[in-house]
């Protein structure tokens, strides 16, 4: 499974093919790899638009949904940290 993420098409390129292009490309390359069972990307939801698109090129909405936490973090708290170094015999 090949996941399509962070489409973005400008809004004076929207409807002309961009990415109808771009699918088809992914499409040939999948085929030359081989074993490629399918694509998947997110859209928002309120993007009928590119939902459209997708739908146009054959594609179709999952019974997925997607759940996210964007709050829980600290980022400070989770900067990583070397770890100490082993202490072992000296060499003397």
């Amino acid at each position: 499974m090949w996941w399509i993420q962070s489409v973005y098409v400008q809004p004076q390129w929207r409807r002309q093919g961009v990415y109808r292009r771009l699918y088809q490309q992914v499409q040939q390359l999948a085929a030359a790899q081989g074993g490629v069972r399918g694509f998947r990307l997110y859209v928002e939801k309120n993007n009928h638009t590119a939902q459209r698109t997708y739908t146009e090129l054959g594609m179709r909405a999952a019974d997925y949904l997607l759940f996210e936490d964007m709050d829980s973090i600290n980022t400070t708290a989770c900067a990583v940290k070397p770890s100490p170094r082993p202490t072992g015999p000296s060499r003397s």
